[in-house]
């Protein structure tokens, strides 16, 4: 009797161990578990952070676009620069460029508004070949060849000293606050003998 009871005391001992075993690796398998996806969860949301919504990144259309736009941009770049450098140069005096021939033009000009002529007197070694008129009034300004409004102007230009008169140009400066005289230079270029309009800054003003 003593020794059923021994057994069945063992049994039951060894039952309760093996529960007790099994409850811990079940519990360390669940812990194991839950760590798991712990750790799933922390390396979503640090995904999310780092890479926010894709909706937001440049669609491959718009790059396409953007990408066609800045080849057109630089290729019109290349072409203006490329076209500078291919610009037939004129000249003047044996090869001087006709742009700095034009800060060597000594003239004056006076205009009489009782009158309405025009006097350019020329004391300058450069021959004026042309004088554009600038008129400005009004807020607007209109620039004419002063062959269109006087028709006397001499064929080969204002040489040095040489004294233009013009006709009455009262009726073309009724409205003129002022009146800028531009030279206009005749040069040489490859294309052969080519006028040039000098810069308004070499230019004279005359008040009507």
């Amino acid at each position: 009797m003593r020794l059923h009871n021994k057994k069945s005391n063992r049994l039951v001992w060894k039952k309760l161990f093996m529960n007790k075993r099994l409850s811990l690796v079940s519990s360390d398998r669940r812990s194991g578990s839950s760590l798991l996806s712990q750790r799933k969860v922390n390396q979503r949301f640090s995904l999310t952070r780092i890479l926010p919504n894709s909706s937001k990144a440049v669609s491959p259309v718009i790059a396409t676009v953007l990408l066609i736009a800045m080849v057109i941009v630089i290729g019109l770049i290349v072409f203006l620069w490329f076209r500078s450098l291919t610009k037939d140069a004129v000249t003047k005096f044996g090869g001087k460029n006709i742009e700095l021939v034009c800060e060597e033009i000594d003239f004056t000009p006076s205009y009489s508004a009782e009158t309405g002529v025009l006097t350019i007197q020329n004391f300058g070694n450069v021959p004026v070949y042309g004088v554009n008129i600038k008129i400005s009034g009004g807020g607007s300004h209109t620039t004419e060849d002063i062959n269109v409004l006087s028709d006397n102007w001499p064929t080969m230009g204002l040489k040095q000293g040489d004294v233009f008169s013009s006709i009455n140009l009262s009726s073309n400066f009724v409205d003129a606050n002022s009146v800028l005289l531009i030279p206009v230079l005749l040069g040489s270029s490859k294309k052969g003998q080519q006028t040039h309009v000098c810069d308004e800054r070499y230019g004279k003003e005359v008040l009507a």
